[in-house]
């Protein structure tokens, strides 16, 4: 089944579409010393953060955020960073 790209992100069946992706099927990640400490300001200045930071396999951090106007990015950072 063929979608349309501003519709990737939206689940008609479930309705469990993620409001961040909805608007775009692109996500930017941004490599970061500290992927903790760069969420922490990602939220006092005024954008939030919509899954982790967690620790994936291999060490790194990765966290899912949105700024302060809805647009959707990821942090990153490497376990010996």
């Amino acid at each position: 089944m063929a979608r349309r790209i501003e519709d990737l992100g939206q689940s008609s069946k479930s309705g469990h579409g993620s409001s961040a992706l909805t608007d775009s099927a692109w996500l930017p990640w941004v490599r970061v010393p500290d992927a903790n400490a760069t969420a922490v300001q990602v939220v006092e200045r005024g954008g939030a953060i919509l899954h982790g930071p967690l620790e994936v396999p291999g060490g790194d951090l990765v966290a899912r955020c949105q700024d302060r106007k809805g647009v959707a990015f990821a942090l990153h950072s490497t376990k010996g960073e």
